[in-house]
């Protein structure tokens, strides 16, 4: 029996299972969206827009855009803590 494990799948799991960064920028890039829970339980959802190329981060229906996935790594917070300290703390619910 064969089967199919391709970049999608990997780089999801690499996400889930370690919170990895890089795979967030590669599936989020490649038009996946994301959706996740900060400590504080704050419900939160990360996309891209196809045709404007911006990234946004929605946070208790409260949207951050940004030019980059980069950029809101470096300049978005969660619960008023810069992403990249909080994001470690996120509970991750689904990835579409």
């Amino acid at each position: 029996m064969s089967h199919t494990y391709n970049l999608h799948d990997k780089l999801a799991d690499e996400l889930f299972e370690m919170h990895s960064l890089t795979a967030l920028a590669w599936l989020i890039a490649h038009g996946r969206e994301l959706e996740f829970f900060t400590s504080a339980h704050t419900a939160c959802f990360l996309s891209r827009h196809g045709s404007s190329q911006t990234v946004s981060l929605w946070e208790n229906g409260v949207e951050q855009a940004f030019s980059s996935i980069e950029a809101l790594f470096q300049q978005a917070s969660l619960d008023g803590i810069p992403f990249l300290l909080a994001w470690e703390h996120t509970e991750l619910a689904c990835l579409f």
